[in-house]
């Protein structure tokens, strides 16, 4: 298994990165409404990226502030998204997100941003899938 490096990107957001920086795939984990970075995932990212077929992935997470009263309003987060995605996903061929709870609101918002912006569509065509997690893609109670 290649070795690997953690760079923070902020007080909030890191990818760890094999050395040699040949990596063409990247996993970003994204939390949910009051998650953090740190906490939200715990140890699930390092278990799952340790498993053999990953040994060939970066991987990250990507933090972003949020509180109660953003439930309604995911594009904060996706305005925090986008800027990071194009500062640090941009050497990457295949990009995939696991996403939590509101986080998968902010990432599906950021695709779809994405698309319709004429210097994205490069960008989310290399995002191969978003696996969102207990997202309330169809809305919710509150």
């Amino acid at each position: 298994m290649a070795n690997r490096n953690r760079v923070a990107i902020d007080e909030s957001s890191f990818l760890v990165k094999i050395d040699d920086g040949s990596s063409t795939k990247v996993v970003i984990f994204v939390h949910g409404i009051l998650g953090s970075a740190q906490e939200t995932w715990g140890k699930t990212i390092t278990t799952l990226m340790s498993s053999p077929s990953f040994a060939t992935y970066d991987y990250g997470s990507f933090g972003y502030a949020t509180t109660f009263i953003d439930l309604r309003r995911p594009n904060r987060g996706t305005d925090a998204l986008l800027p990071w995605v194009r500062a640090h996903l941009k050497q990457y061929k295949s990009i995939y997100f696991v996403a939590h709870s509101m986080g998968g609101l902010v990432t599906r918002e950021a695709v779809i941003k994405l698309l319709s912006e004429s210097d994205g569509y490069e960008l989310a065509a290399r995002i191969r899938a978003c696996f969102l997690v207990a997202s309330p893609v169809t809305g919710s109670p509150l």
